[in-house]
C-alpha cells in the first residue's frame, strides 16, 4: 500500500493514490493499456521511504510489493518492502538491486503552443527577456536549420551580429491591409506559457510539455541538450543551467523517458573588468544516463559523440529504506499483465 498523497502517473498526467477509482486509465511500463481494477483502503499504516541511486524516492508500507532485478538472476523477483530492506543489509545485494524504468509511452495528446524542439532550444540558448523579438544564439548551421524548421512558415531568423539571431515575422510586423503592429506569435506563445521576460536563472519547462506524449517530451529534451548539453569523452551526457527549476524539470523529463538523472550544484567564478575574482550564478548540472543515448540529440556532432549504448548501464538501484511517518494508505490492482504501475518521480512499482 502507498499513502493517499503518493502520486500515480495516469495516461495523461498525475493523480494521487487517494483520488484513484476503478476504471481510471494509468500509464504503463510499455505503453500498453492499463486500468485500475480494484481499490483497497488499508487504514493508517507505518510508512517507509524507498530511495534510489539518482535521488528519486517514494513512500509505501512494509507489505508493499516491488519487482526488483539482480545481475545473477535470470528473471526479476517480486518482494515486499520488509524483505527488500533485509536484502539491502547483505553485502551481496547492497546497491545492486534495481527496478527497471518505464518506456515513457504515455502522456496527453493536446496541442502545444510552441514546437517542442524550439521550446527546448530557446530554454537553452534563447533570450526570453525584453519585448517583441525573441533572440537565439548559435554558431552551428544545423542549429539554425532545426530552429527554422520548428518555427515553420511565416517566421524567419535574422542575423543580429556575431552568433545572435532575431526570430521575427518573415514579412515584418506590419501586414499589408492590416492596421497596427502584428504581434510576434512566438512571443505570444512564450507569454501564454509564462516564459516571456524570464532571465536565465528563472527558466522552466511548462507542465503542458512535461506531461505530454513521448514525442513532445523527447523533442523538448533534444532542444535543451542540443544547445546546453554535451557528451563527455567517456560518453556521459551532461546538461547545465543557472535555473534550479529548469534543472529539476530536465531531471523529470529524463526520468519520464526511461532515463537516470541526478543533479549536482557547482559554483562558477569569473574575473571582472577590475581583475577581481567574482562568484557567478550557481550552475546546476544534470548527469544523464539513458538506454539509447544517441536518441537524446538532434545535432549531428553530438549524436556522433554519444555512445550507441552503454557498456555498463546505470541502474536505478535501491539505495535505502527508512521509516518516515504513519499515514492513511491504499492498495490498488491494475489490469496490465506485469501488474506494475508508475508512482512518484517515475518509479515503477508493483500492485497489491
Amino acid at each position: 500500500a502507498q499513502p493517499l498523497d503518493a502520486r500515480v502517473r495516469t495516461r495523461t498526467g498525475w493523480s494521487t493514490m487517494g483520488d484513484l477509482a476503478v476504471g481510471d486509465a494509468l500509464a504503463s511500463v510499455d505503453g500498453q493499456p492499463s486500468i485500475v481494477t480494484a481499490v483497497f483502503p488499508q487504514g493508517e499504516k507505518e510508512v517507509f521511504r524507498i530511495s534510489f541511486s539518482d535521488g528519486r524516492s517514494t513512500e509505501c508500507c512494509a507489505e508493499h510489493l516491488w519487482q526488483v532485478q539482480y545481475r545473477e538472476w535470470d528473471v526479476p523477483r517480486v518482494v515486499n518492502t520488509t524483505r527488500l530492506s533485509v536484502m539491502l543489509q547483505c553485502k551481496r545485494y547492497m546497491n545492486r538491486l534495481w527496478v527497471e524504468p518505464a518506456s515513457g509511452e504515455f502522456g496527453h495528446e493536446d496541442p502545444v503552443p510552441i514546437d517542442p524542439w524550439v521550446l527546448g532550444g530557446l530554454l537553452g540558448d534563447g533570450c526570453l527577456t525584453g519585448a517583441g523579438t525573441v533572440r537565439f544564439s548559435t554558431a552551428a548551421p544545423q542549429m539554425l536549420a532545426l530552429m527554422s524548421e520548428g518555427l515553420g512558415q511565416g517566421m524567419s531568423l535574422n542575423h543580429a551580429g556575431r552568433y545572435d539571431w532575431r526570430i521575427a515575422r518573415q514579412n515584418g510586423a506590419h501586414a499589408k491591409g492590416v492596421a497596427g503592429v502584428q504581434s510576434n506569435p512566438l512571443r505570444l506563445g512564450l507569454q501564454a506559457l509564462g516564459l516571456s521576460g524570464l532571465p536565465s536563472d528563472r527558466k522552466f519547462i511548462p507542465r503542458i510539455y512535461l506531461e505530454a506524449q513521448k514525442t513532445v517530451r523527447l523533442g523538448v529534451l533534444r532542444g535543451l541538450l542540443d544547445t546546453d548539453g554535451w557528451v563527455e569523452k567517456w560518453g556521459s551526457v551532461r546538461f547545465s543551467t543557472a535555473s534550479h527549476q529548469l534543472a529539476k524539470d530536465v531531471q523529470e523529463l529524463v526520468r519520464s523517458l526511461g532515463g537516470w538523472c541526478s543533479i549536482n550544484q557547482k559554483q562558477p567564478y569569473f574575473t571582472n573588468v577590475a581583475g577581481m575574482r567574482m562568484a557567478g550564478l550557481p550552475a546546476y548540472v544534470c548527469n544523464i544516463s539513458h538506454p539509447e543515448p544517441k536518441t537524446l540529440f538532434s545535432l549531428a556532432e553530438k549524436v556522433a559523440r554519444a555512445p550507441a549504448q552503454w557498456q555498463r548501464a546505470k541502474r536505478l538501484t535501491v539505495s535505502s529504506i527508512t521509516p518516515t511517518r504513519k499515514a492513511l494508505c491504499q492498495c490498488i490492482s491494475v489490469s496490465h499483465p506485469s501488474k506494475l504501475y508508475i508512482t512518484d518521480q517515475d518509479v515503477v512499482t508493483h500492485n497489491t
